[in-house]
C-alpha cells in the first residue's frame, strides 16, 4: 500500500485552508492531518559585554501525521503542484471540518452580548456552537445555546395600537406578552390591544322608536350620558335610558274591581286625570271610584239617634234618616234629628247677656231667658239691657232731654232743659219753660190780659185791657158800633 503523500502548505493566520474537492480521481491518496504551525523557541544566552543578545531559533518537531483522526480523500491533479508551490513552510493541507478553539476562549470573545451570561460544559474540540447565553438582567429564564439569546422583546415595536394611540409595554421581556397599553388621547386605555378612543353610545339606537337619541360625549370611558328625547314631546328627555312619551295611567289598575278606568291624556305630564267609572254610573277622577256608600258608616247621627240610608249607591248622597231613640216620631234627613232642644244653642240673646232655657225639649219653645249684666231679665228673645228714656221725646218742643242713666231698670231719671232758658230743667217730666202771668187772671173783670214775654225769668211785663163797649153789640141789628175809647174808666161812649 503507497503511503499518501502530505502536501505542506501557509496557513493563513491559524486557520485552515481547505482546497476545493474535485471528482474522486485514481491519484494516490492524500493523509488529511492537522498540523499546528510552526513554533519558535528563543534562547536567551549570556550576554557578553558590549554584544547584543543573540537568540537561537530551533524549529519544532515535525508534526506526526495522525492515521484516526484524519480522513483520506481523492485529491484532484490540479491539487499537487500548488501543494509543492506551498512547500516552503511545510504545512499539510487537509479537506477537513474547522478546528475547534478551546471553550474557554469562545465564551472570552462575550458571542452573548452585554447583559448576558455565557457558558460552555463541553470543551472537546469537536463540539462547537454549544454554549448558552443567558439574560440575566432581564429573565434568566430565557436562554439560547450557540447564540446570544432575545432578552428584550418589546410588543410597541410592532405597532399594535391605533393611529395616535400610545404604547407603553411595562414588561418588555419575551416572556412577558399581552401586558402591553394603548392610550388614546382623551385617556381612554387598553391592555393587550388597540383602545376604542371614541364610542357613540346612540349607535345601537338605546332610545327606540319614537324618540332621538344624542351622546354629548363619545368618548369610550363616558358612558350612559346619552339623551333620549320624544319626538312627540321634546320637553320630554331623559339621560342613560329611553324617555318614557306615553303613559297610560291605567295600566297599573288604579280603579277598584267592576270599575271601568280611562286615561284621556297618556301624556307624562299630564297625570292624576284617569276616571274610574262603577257599573251604577259612578264617576271618580283620579282615583278609584266608591261605588257605594251607606252614609251612615261615619255616623253622622250622633248619639241617642239611629242613622238608616236607605239608598247605598255612591251618587246619592244625604239622604240618610236620623231617629231620636227618646222619641221615634222626631226625625230629619241628612242630618242629626233635634232630640234634645235648647233654645240658647242659637244665641237669641244680645252681646252680654246670659241665655238660660229652662225646658231644652222641641215641644217647648219661647221659655229661654235673657239676662243683662245689670241684671235686666227678658224672657223669649234679647233683653233691653239700656233705655234712652229721651228716645221717645218725653219733654216735647222747645227742651232738651237727657237720660243719665239708660240701664232698662232705671226709669224716669231724664232731665227736661228749655231750650230759650237752660236754667229751668226738670227731671222725669217736661220743663216749665214759659211763665203766663195771665193765667192767674191778674186783671179786673171784664179786662183782657196779655204776657208779652211769657219767659219765666221775666214777669210783671203783663197788659190789661178794658173790654170794648162794642162787643156785646149793644147797638143791635143793622147798625156798626165804634168804642172810641176802651178805657176802663171810659164807659157808655160808644
Amino acid at each position: 500500500m503507497t503511503t499518501p503523500a502530505l502536501v505542506p502548505v501557509t496557513p493563513p493566520s491559524r486557520r485552515l485552508v481547505v482546497l476545493p474537492l474535485a471528482r474522486r480521481t485514481s491519484v494516490p491518496q492524500a493523509r488529511v492531518a492537522l498540523v499546528r504551525p510552526a513554533m519558535t523557541r528563543t534562547n536567551r544566552h549570556r550576554q557578553l559585554p558590549g554584544r547584543p543578545a543573540r537568540t537561537r531559533t530551533s524549529r519544532l518537531p515535525r508534526p506526526v501525521t495522525t492515521p484516526a483522526p484524519a480522513r483520506t480523500v481523492s485529491l484532484p491533479p490540479v491539487v499537487l503542484p500548488l501543494a509543492r508551490m506551498m512547500n516552503a513552510h511545510r504545512t499539510l493541507v487537509a479537506l477537513v471540518r474547522p478546528a475547534r478553539m478551546p471553550a474557554q476562549l469562545l465564551c472570552t470573545s462575550n458571542p452573548c452580548g452585554s447583559g448576558q451570561t455565557c457558558k460552555d460544559t463541553k470543551t472537546a474540540a469537536n463540539s462547537l456552537n454549544d454554549y448558552t447565553c443567558t439574560c440575566c438582567t432581564s429573565d434568566s429564564t430565557i436562554t439560547k445555546t450557540g447564540g446570544p439569546a432575545t432578552c428584550s422583546s418589546n410588543e410597541c415595536d410592532k405597532k399594535p395600537c391605533g393611529t395616535g394611540q400610545t404604547c407603553n409595554d411595562p414588561n418588555p421581556i419575551p416572556s412577558k406578552t399581552g401586558d402591553y397599553t394603548c392610550t388614546c388621547s382623551n385617556g381612554v386605555v387598553a391592555t393587550g390591544g388597540s383602545a376604542t378612543c371614541t364610542k357613540d353610545e346612540c349607535t345601537s339606537n338605546p332610545c327606540g322608536t319614537g324618540q332621538t337619541c344624542k351622546d354629548a360625549n363619545t368618548a369610550a370611558n363616558s358612558l350612559n350620558d346619552y339623551t333620549c328625547t320624544c319626538t312627540s314631546d321634546t320637553t320630554i328627555k331623559k339621560t342613560g335610558g329611553p324617555a318614557t312619551c306615553a303613559k297610560d295611567e291605567c295600566a297599573s289598575s288604579p280603579c277598584g274591581t267592576g270599575q271601568t278606568c280611562n286615561d284621556p291624556n297618556q301624556s307624562p305630564s299630564s297625570t292624576g286625570d284617569y276616571t274610574c267609572t262603577c257599573s251604577n254610573g259612578v264617576v271618580a277622577t283620579g282615583g278609584a271610584a266608591t261605588c257605594t256608600n251607606d252614609e251612615c258608616t261615619s255616623s253622622p247621627c250622633g248619639t241617642g239617634q239611629t242613622c238608616k240610608d236607605a239608598n247605598t249607591a255612591a251618587n246619592s248622597l244625604h239622604d240618610f234618616t236620623c231617629t231620636c231613640d227618646s222619641d221615634t216620631t222626631i226625625t230629619k234627613t241628612d242630618g242629626p234629628a233635634t232630640c234634645s232642644k235648647n233654645e240658647c244653642d242659637k244665641n237669641p240673646c244680645a252681646t252680654g247677656q246670659t241665655c238660660n232655657d229652662p225646658t231644652p225639649i222641641p215641644s217647648k219653645t219661647g221659655d229661654y231667658t235673657c239676662t243683662c249684666s245689670n241684671g235686666v231679665v227678658a224672657t223669649g228673645g234679647s233683653a233691653t239691657c239700656t233705655k234712652d228714656e229721651c228716645t221717645s221725646n218725653p219733654c216735647g218742643s222747645g227742651q232738651t232731654c237727657k237720660d243719665a242713666n239708660t240701664a232698662a231698670n232705671s226709669l224716669n231719671d231724664y232731665t227736661c232743659t228749655c231750650d230759650n232758658d237752660n236754667s229751668i230743667a226738670k227731671k222725669g217730666a217736661p220743663a216749665t219753660c214759659t211763665l203766663d202771668e195771665c193765667a192767674a187772671n191778674p186783671c179786673g173783670a171784664q179786662q183782657t190780659c196779655n204776657d208779652p214775654n211769657l219767659s219765666a225769668a221775666v214777669t210783671g211785663d203783663y197788659v190789661c185791657t178794658c173790654p170794648d163797649e162794642c162787643t156785646s153789640n149793644p147797638c143791635g141789628t143793622g147798625q156798626t158800633c165804634k168804642d172810641a175809647n176802651t178805657a176802663a174808666n171810659s164807659l157808655n161812649d160808644y
